[in-house]
């Protein structure tokens, strides 16, 4: 569906007489001059890109009326003749337009009494007449979807982003979906510089980085969380849409939220004072209900559900990889090109669709993110009872069948100290005998189903979570990372308590199981 935008213009009503020029201010009542005409003028930067301009316009008393529109080079463009009436004339801009200030003209010759061209007023002097054009608004056609790429290539990924970014222009803008990409390279490829694009079918239009923001130069640190903010704010602010994808690629991190790796600034966007939180929750501000529809992580092993967690309040779907995804295995022409044909999705027949589209053997998954806060609770549920059977006479029994858990050959793991979240669910339900806990373990994968949408995978069920496999990787600088980091998540639950009570309760005459 498309939805006006109100655009307020200024309106000059300016009658022409033999003596002279006047100039007044209303668009109704008794005029005897020979020319009427009115002017409307506005910025075409705000929507020339592949957009409609479209101007209302109001004729009565007149025998007929003409509309004229001037570029900013006062080429006349476009004229239409219009009837005595109302009603709407539409021009479609194109990136070859001008941008600049463009002028719209409704004229019309006066009939007045015995006029030997138009011949005598119908009406009479008393005869009331009306020539409005926009009268105080004009509307413009807004995108059904905005799809926003970050594609950082600053690092070894620089070929890949360009074939990202030769994947969307394949595709392009149209039937109301509106491309545009940031992307960067690195070394000598595309000299190593950052482009922004508004993506027409087989064209990149190119947008100046001063434009987006004043102090940007050739070279943009992509590993910047403010970049991120300011590239994604300025195509949602203008250019408004019903829904919002925005797409992210490069590396992920060796923990949840760690992405963007920009080689020639020496940054990456992290996770330590909620660098990541924060961009994602400033780009969902910008958006009409603080929300992005779907994110989409186009990297490894981001699936995970401290990252779904944390951006719960700010986005609906997140889209990503378990596992290790490779450097082009995202199905982008194949998923852009449905967007395209279906502008009408909901952000769930988008996120879904992803996945649908994608044919490989990697577990990718959609997560609906308004249900991780039932899964999160349900995982904290389960800690705080296997914090109990820690803590007691218990001890030794359940120290055993979790380590035989979370060594077990079917639990599938990624960069090691993450594992998959059903698997571990599953295997633990499997492995205790209290109704409690198999029961605590049968609603964890109840809920995993209704959040995770996941195409049938060897490599996991698609969203993991983290637990390290044993004490050593318990002592690794990944974990201790992570127990620091600001995750909502382990802020909210017993999760983290958990995993070290765990490994505090480990019994001193009993092996740890390899």
């Amino acid at each position: 569906m498309r939805i006006g935008i109100k655009i307020v213009l200024v309106v000059i009503i300016t009658t022409l007489v033999t003596t002279g020029m006047f100039v007044g201010t209303a668009t109704a009542g008794f005029v005897a001059s020979p020319l009427v005409s009115s002017e409307v003028s506005f910025s075409s930067d705000t929507y020339y890109l592949g957009m409609t301009m479209s101007i209302h316009w109001a004729l009565e008393g007149y025998p007929f009326g003409t509309i004229m529109l001037k570029d900013p080079n006062e080429a006349v463009v476009k004229n239409w003749r219009v009837d005595p009436g109302s009603g709407n004339v539409t021009y479609n801009l194109s990136s070859t337009d001008p941008a600049g200030v463009w002028t719209v003209t409704l004229s019309t010759l006066n009939p007045s009494q015995g006029d030997p061209f138009m011949g005598p007023d119908p009406g009479g002097p008393s005869q009331p007449r009306r020539i409005i054009l926009a009268s105080d608004t004009a509307f413009v056609d807004i995108f059904d979807w905005l799809y926003i790429a970050y594609v950082d290539g600053d690092n070894d990924l620089k070929v890949w982003a360009d074939t990202k970014i030769n994947n969307l222009r394949s595709i392009g803008s149209s039937n109301g979906i509106g491309i545009f990409a940031l992307v960067d390279y690195h070394g000598t490829y595309m000299n190593g510089e950052t482009y922004a694009y508004y993506i027409e079918p087989g064209n990149l239009v190119e947008i100046p980085l001063s434009e987006i923001h004043p102090d940007w130069t050739n070279e943009v640190n992509m590993g910047d969380g403010a970049t991120l903010v300011t590239w994604a704010t300025y195509v949602l602010t203008k250019y408004p849409c019903s829904h919002e994808f925005l797409h992210i690629y490069d590396h992920g991190g060796p923990l949840p939220g760690d992405m963007c790796s920009d080689w020639t600034q020496g940054d990456v966007i992290r996770f330590e004072n909620d660098e990541f939180h924060n961009a994602i929750m400033n780009v969902a501000s910008a958006t009409a209900d603080g929300f992005i529809d779907v994110i989409g992580l186009d990297m490894c092993t981001q699936s995970a559900l401290e990252l779904g967690y944390e951006i719960r309040n700010d986005a609906r779907y997140m889209v990503a990889f378990e596992p290790s995804a490779g450097a082009s295995v995202w199905p982008t022409s194949q998923f852009t090109s449905y967007l395209v044909n279906n502008p009408d999705m909901t952000p769930k027949e988008f996120a879904h669709g992803i996945i649908d589209i994608y044919n490989g053997n990697r577990a990718f998954a959609a997560c609906n993110l308004s249900l991780s806060s039932s899964l999160a609770g349900a995982l904290d549920d389960l800690a705080s009872a296997l914090i109990t059977k820690l803590s007691g006479i218990h001890q030794r029994s359940y120290y055993n069948k979790i380590t035989s858990v979370i060594q077990h050959e079917n639990l599938r793991r990624f960069n090691t100290v993450l594992m998959d979240i059903y698997d571990f669910a599953l295997l633990l339900q499997n492995a205790v005998t209290a109704n409690g806990i198999k029961q605590r373990c049968q609603t964890i994968m109840t809920l995993f189903n209704e959040t995770i949408y996941c195409n049938p995978s060897d490599d996991g069920n698609g969203l993991s979570i983290f637990f390290p496999p044993n004490e050593e990787w318990y002592n690794h600088a990944y974990s201790v990372r992570y127990l620091r980091l600001p995750y909502d998540f382990t802020e909210d639950t017993l999760w983290d308590e958990f995993i070290a009570q765990y490994f505090q309760s480990a019994p001193q005459d009993i092996p740890v199981l390899t």
